[in-house]
């Protein structure tokens, strides 16, 4: 039984399933466009802030130990998650109208296990390096407050990472892998429908 089945030709000889692949073809090209933007988007604003925070390092001169070791850990938390999340880029850049049937699934189930493992371990140590990262970063400043607004201060930023962690962070998942799922399932269809 024949596997790998080349789309384009599939294209000119399999009327009854036209429509269908010309979708998946849309919808694969519209899902890796748009990946590849967030992937470049989220390099070009952890460089931006990486720069940020190290300006504000070498302006503020911070004098606790515990502030230059936030800055550190925020700074490490951003590189460890762009270098697994950069990952998806080539598999990503792999996907086009000109590969064989074989090599789309290939592509999408890899790109699923690596998103997985990036949702699973990743973005969990992103979020424990970064909330320890900001917390101990804050203690300079706000030895230097009020208690009552220091602790305001730690409410509000451990109020907006649970807020990540708990809504954000599953809900952003969830939308992430339903979209691979689908395109996965759609291929998975369509090569049924070919090789019956």
């Amino acid at each position: 039984m024949e596997n790998n089945i080349d789309f384009s030709k599939m294209w000119n000889e399999q009327n009854i399933v036209q429509a269908d692949v010309q979708n998946i073809f849309n919808r694969i090209k519209k899902y890796r466009q748009k990946n590849l933007s967030q992937i470049i988007f989220a390099n070009a604003i952890s460089i931006l802030t990486t720069v940020f925070i190290i300006v504000i390092w070498y302006f503020a001169k911070p004098q606790f130990i515990s502030t230059k070791i936030g800055i550190v850990l925020t700074i490490l938390a951003m590189i460890i998650f762009l270098f697994a999340y950069n990952k998806q880029f080539p598999l990503l850049k792999k996907l086009n109208e000109t590969n064989s049937n074989k090599s789309y699934l290939e592509n999408l189930l890899m790109l699923q296990e690596k998103q997985k493992k990036l949702h699973s371990k990743m973005v969990s140590l992103y979020f424990i390096m970064l909330s320890l990262g900001i917390g101990l970063y804050m203690i300079e400043y706000a030895a230097r407050m009020p208690l009552l607004l220091a602790i305001a201060c730690y409410a509000t930023v451990a109020i907006w990472f649970l807020f990540n962690w708990f809504y954000l962070r599953p809900k952003t998942i969830a939308k992430q892998q339903n979209k691979l799922n689908t395109l996965i399932e759609h291929l998975n269809n369509i090569q049924n429908q070919i090789e019956e």
